[in-house]
């Protein structure tokens, strides 16, 4: 699970970088977007790493609780944008219900990471992204679904929605009655992440191919 650990932050840290190389050209709203998360991200695992570390903490939940709610935030003025009117309100409800169940059930300065805030966040993620999904099926544009960079993004947060739920419901059971199978879970969850990054990584040549056609126009 280390070499995955690894794999994955540099995963992260690259696509960081190469963000930050499309910054250096008239970026477009989805690299600004995709920029400040990356930032967020590898800022927080860097958080982490030195709180495991050098600091000794035996947990980081303080930080990822914080992070979560960051994260329930910054995909909901990402999706925002694409809607209008009616759209755009039940959205914007949608979030204001998830906010309303964070600041109600989550307690923030936990020691441990509070699980709940994870499953708010994923459904919240599994929401969007089929709202998103839905949205631009019946409202129709002159590229095919795939060519959007929210695509990629949407996928990627649907998978790992799907399995995150999946792996939180039982994590602090397992964890007690059987290490060796959570374990496993970390492990399959890795995995997860790393292919999540890489949908990220295509959103933002979708997004690059985007520019490269408006500036040939």
């Amino acid at each position: 699970m280390e070499i995955l650990a690894i794999i994955y932050q540099i995963e992260i840290t690259l696509l960081f970088l190469y963000s930050i190389f499309l910054g250096g050209k008239n970026k477009n709203a989805i690299q600004k977007y995709l920029f400040i998360y990356l930032f967020v991200t590898n800022a927080i695992e860097i958080l982490s790493l030195i709180g495991k570390s050098y600091l000794n903490l035996p947990t980081n939940g303080i930080i990822y609780n914080f992070y979560s709610l960051f994260c329930l935030s910054f995909f909901y003025f990402f999706y925002a944008g694409s809607f209008v009117k009616k759209s755009k309100l039940i959205f914007l409800g949608l979030y204001c219900l998830a906010i309303a169940c964070t600041v109600f059930f989550i307690d923030f300065l936990k020691f441990e990471y509070d699980y709940k805030i994870g499953i708010i966040l994923a459904m919240f993620y599994m929401c969007s992204a089929l709202f998103w999904m839905g949205y631009r099926i019946v409202n129709v544009d002159n590229r095919k679904i795939t060519s959007h960079p929210k695509f990629w993004v949407s996928v990627g947060l649907i998978l790992w929605s799907s399995f995150f739920i999946l792996r939180s419901i039982p994590m602090y059971l397992f964890e007690k009655i059987d290490e060796e199978f959570q374990n496993m879970l970390r492990t399959i969850f890795y995995i997860i992440n790393i292919a999540f990054y890489i949908l990220f990584f295509i959103a933002l040549l979708k997004s690059k191919k985007i520019l490269d056609e408006k500036s040939a126009v």
